[in-house]
């Protein structure tokens, strides 16, 4: 039976754009990512259910649901920070691509989502709710 692939190709069984992942990012097993690890990001995306740089770039309304998180040090350059929430985003695979590897650009929108985050999350919630959770 045809699919259809995250990138739009419709195939058979498996496409091989690697199903629109970015060729940068490693799978989890070859990340040697545990169980604990994966516990960790559905904790930190239960916590922040809307993509952090989502919210900061476009607001509540317009965020897509967390689908990642981001490791704004790598793992392979400061693994002393895996499994430190201080180094974790909340994002969604689209952003996730757009910040991987740019240390700055996730360090800005760690600063804003400590100090906003919750503050826009609450203040669309008395406005009237949002829709993406």
């Amino acid at each position: 039976m045809a699919k259809l692939c995250r990138c739009g190709k419709i195939v058979a069984d498996r496409c091989d754009c690697d199903g629109g992942r970015s060729t940068q990012r490693r799978p989890q097993a070859k990340a040697n990512y545990d169980w604990t690890h994966r516990v960790a990001s559905e904790r930190l995306r239960a916590e922040r259910p809307l993509c952090e740089r989502c919210v900061m770039l476009y607001g509540v309304t317009d965020a897509q649901p967390s689908a990642d998180m981001h490791h704004i040090h790598s793992i392979a350059k400061a693994p002393g920070l895996a499994r430190e929430a201080s180094n974790w985003l909340a994002v969604c695979e689209p952003c996730h691509e757009a910040i991987e590897g740019d240390e700055a650009q996730g360090m800005a929108v760690k600063r804003w989502s400590d100090a906003s985050y919750d503050e826009a999350l609450h203040g669309a919630r008395m406005n009237g709710g949002y829709q993406n959770v």
